[in-house]
């Protein structure tokens, strides 16, 4: 006999239990949040792996 079990993992994470919901401003707020860690740990990569020259621009 075969079981059929699946959940969603980020539910599991979380801590939701079966059909259990979350509101759209918790849902909101949690998208908020992980736009703003992407685009900080994208300035934090590009800030280290760039090298540290000081080139002067400007009209000659």
């Amino acid at each position: 006999m075969s079981s059929q079990y699946w959940y969603y993992l980020l539910d599991r994470i979380i801590g939701l239990e079966k059909h259990e919901r979350i509101t759209e401003d918790a849902q909101a707020r949690m998208l908020k949040e992980a736009v703003q860690i992407s685009y900080r740990r994208g300035g934090e990569e590009t800030i280290q792996t760039q090298p540290k020259s000081r080139r002067k621009t400007g009209k000659k």
